[in-house]
């Protein structure tokens, strides 16, 4: 169940934010700040071989916004 909900949006998540991540200005380090939360990257700026469990949360806003009739 849950893998085929993550398997419905994350693809289009992931897509989004990336475009989001990819208009912030560069700067040392600042990358890993915006990539740590979103579960891409480690503590130490390393890319995950896995996933995380950083994008329940994003997964869980998704779904209530499309019970509750929104577009998500």
């Amino acid at each position: 169940m849950l893998q085929d909900i993550a398997q419905r949006y994350l693809p289009e998540l992931d897509r989004t934010m990336r475009a989001v991540v990819a208009l912030a200005p560069n700067a040392p380090d600042f990358d890993t700040m915006l990539q740590y939360p979103l579960g891409w990257v480690d503590e130490n700026g390393r890319a995950y071989d896995r996933p995380t469990g950083k994008r329940i949360r994003p997964l869980v806003v998704m779904l209530c916004a499309e019970a509750a009739g929104g577009d998500w």
